[in-house]
């Protein structure tokens, strides 16, 4: 009997799925938080994953919203950088809806993004998704991510 949600006893939950691997939830964050912190690279073979520990705490995969202030193809396709007033980063997609969501974001925007923390030459975000957003939240996104750190 499923006390009448519809939904079934038999459902298997996300995580420890063996076709679906462990997703870490996406933590606030300002670009200062990421650029500030020391980077640590991950570990296969512990399934860690990079992750940057900065005052503020440890950040691995990260929401920000900022202002897109450039927008650039390269060799390896589209980047974008974000400014949220704290600091600049770039953004490159994970995946081709990734890059796709990247491109239909525009110059002066407001942007939202999600993906993980990356660092080669220098550090930038791996974007998995990216939505356009108007540039009156990027307050609301910074207040939220200094209020996480409080009350962590």
């Amino acid at each position: 009997m499923d006390g009448g949600t519809g939904a079934s006893q038999s459902a298997v939950p996300t995580q420890g799925r063996p076709d679906r691997p462990h997703r870490e939830t996406a933590k606030h964050a300002l670009v200062s938080n990421l650029l500030e912190g020391s980077f640590v690279k991950g570990s296969a073979e512990t399934g860690e994953a990079n992750f940057v520990e900065s005052p503020a705490g440890r950040f691995s995969r990260v929401a920000i919203a900022g202002t897109v202030v450039e927008k650039k193809s390269t060799d390896e396709g589209i980047e974008i950088i974000v400014a949220d007033g704290t600091g600049e980063i770039a953004v490159r997609p994970a995946s081709d809806s990734a890059s796709t969501a990247l491109q239909g974001l525009n110059k002066g925007g407001g942007a939202l993004i999600i993906g993980k923390v990356k660092e080669t030459r220098e550090r930038f975000l791996l974007a998995e998704i990216a939505r356009s957003l108007g540039v009156e939240w990027n307050e609301v996104h910074a207040l939220r991510a200094r209020l996480s750190r409080r009350f962590k």
